[in-house]
């Protein structure tokens, strides 16, 4: 059998595992258990296919839990008190977001604790997570589209500096420059300074 008819057999678990014991980097050991714990030998005696249905699901499972563990991680670093970094001791003032942002904020934490609860649940309820990945795009596109906002600003306003500092380095390169002597009688210099 060739690997391509093994993978539609069985899956590309199998052949995924085995590379990766192989190459010296064994899957997650919670992977591997959440899989050994949660096939029953119904499930191991109803097939290759059914299994590696099951496993797909598993594996759908740990990458969720994964990704939540990292964002709560992120959400804790966000708390955190502690002031190192740049300007630890001389903090910057403080950017006062508008309140439909701070809003959406809410919802943002709000969703990733539902879809959270979801991924713990025996039999997560498939409406629920859907309904809270559709709350959870639109707070995150709202909070982009403001991001947007702020970045054409910007643009905006360096083009507009941009601008000006060039006509007045433009008018001052290309000045004469006049000196009165004693004498009455007047020296003109040119500065050309061009590019």
């Amino acid at each position: 059998m060739t690997f391509s008819i093994l993978t539609k057999v069985y899956g590309d678990f199998w052949l995924r595992w085995f590379k990766a014991i192989y190459d010296g980097r064994p899957m997650p050991r919670e992977l591997s258990g959440l899989i050994a714990s949660t096939l029953s030998d119904q499930d191991w005696e109803s097939g290759p296919a059914h299994v590696a249905r099951e496993i797909e699901k598993n594996e759908a499972l740990f990458s969720v839990r994964q990704s939540l563990s990292e964002l709560y991680k992120d959400r804790a670093a966000v708390f955190c008190s502690s002031r190192l970094g740049i300007s630890g001791n001389n903090s910057p003032e403080e950017v006062e977001l508008p309140s439909s942002i701070q809003d959406n904020y809410a919802i943002i934490w709000a969703t990733v604790d539902e879809i959270a609860g979801q991924a713990e649940a025996e039999e997560p309820n498939k409406s629920l997570v859907l309904s809270a990945l559709k709350k959870l795009t639109e707070a995150l596109n709202s909070c982009l589209s403001w991001v947007g906002q702020k970045a054409d600003l910007a643009a905006d306003t360096l083009i507009k500096w941009s601008i000006a500092a060039r006509a007045l380095t433009r008018l001052l390169v290309h000045q004469s420059v006049c000196v009165f002597t004693s004498s009455n009688s007047t020296l003109k210099v040119m500065l050309s300074l061009s590019n």
